[in-house]
């Protein structure tokens, strides 16, 4: 698996527990232990502190959601078929659309 930065570090740590716990749920201590980074560096790299990782994080995703549909889109013979499959590929797809434009930023060093 290839090293990823402690930016990249915090900010996917922090989509998974945001995802899982909210964002009031959330503590900073428990995202840099997780993203195995020290502390300092989350202020480093995110003056703003949790709001501004927050709004990080959600950027991040509605871009990597942004790209997915993108691609879904461009994969089907046309926007009727694009718009269904969209909408019809539930969780399972988007979710494994998102690891792969994941993946695919990454290099290809991440999996599912």
């Amino acid at each position: 698996m290839a090293r990823t930065n402690t930016k990249e570090r915090i900010l996917d740590v922090t989509a998974e527990m945001f995802r899982r716990y909210g964002y009031t749920g959330t503590g900073l201590k428990q995202v840099v232990a997780n993203a195995n980074a020290p502390f300092g560096s989350l202020y480093h790299h995110f003056p703003g502190g949790k709001q501004q990782l927050g709004e990080d994080v959600i950027r991040r995703s509605g871009q990597m959601y942004f790209e997915l549909v993108a691609a879904i889109f461009d994969a089907a013979p046309d926007v009727v078929r694009g718009t269904s499959d969209v909408f019809t590929g539930g969780g399972g797809i988007a979710g494994d659309g998102l690891r792969r434009c994941v993946s695919d930023r990454d290099g290809g060093a991440r999996s599912g």
